[in-house]
């Protein structure tokens, strides 16, 4: 499929769209626009997912840590200002800063994961355009299951870097 901010996120929307947790793993995640298109194609998620009313949703952005991210107090004062308005009630998104741990496993692979399966996402999330394409493998539970706890608090594949970022509905932050 094209590497277009729809084309990714229909090919996103349903497992998303029926999962309460949603971990998004690009090690070059970034909402600057110099460094990708990662905004359009999370708002473009987001607004097909806005479609179901009363639901409760925790997406979970993952990227690598590098010298030239900023910090966690700049993240949660762009990222609210970049995602207020998008959010649909009961929805928070938060961002992970993550470093590969000595003797550990290379953090380069995409996914979109969730607790009903995963999808691994070849070239990446960033919407470069139509004229790249990005290969999709749905992963079975388990494999899912196994990628998500390397996300996790307590992980011994990486480290949790910072503060995570977490944003709700009405535009707070909060660091933690």
């Amino acid at each position: 499929m094209t590497r277009t901010a729809d084309q990714i996120a229909d090919a996103l929307h349903t497992m998303t769209a029926v999962s309460k947790e949603v971990d998004i793993v690009d090690p070059y995640f970034d909402l600057r626009p110099a460094k990708g298109n990662y905004l359009a194609t999370l708002v473009s998620l987001l607004a097909r997912l806005a479609g179901a009313p009363g639901q409760t949703k925790a997406i979970r952005i993952h990227f690598r840590d590098h010298d030239t991210r900023p910090s966690a107090e700049i993240l949660a004062r762009d990222g609210s200002a970049q995602v207020t308005g998008l959010l649909p009630p009961g929805y928070r998104i938060e961002f992970y800063a993550w470093s590969e741990k000595l003797g550990g496993e290379d953090f380069h692979d995409r996914y979109v994961l969730t607790e009903l399966g995963g999808i691994m996402i070849g070239a990446g999330l960033s919407a470069d355009g139509p004229e790249e394409s990005a290969a999709f493998t749905l992963l079975n539970f388990e494999h899912a299951q196994g990628l998500r706890s390397r996300f996790s608090d307590g992980s011994t594949v990486y480290a949790r870097v910072d503060s995570a970022v977490r944003i709700h509905d009405d535009g707070s932050t909060e660091l933690f």
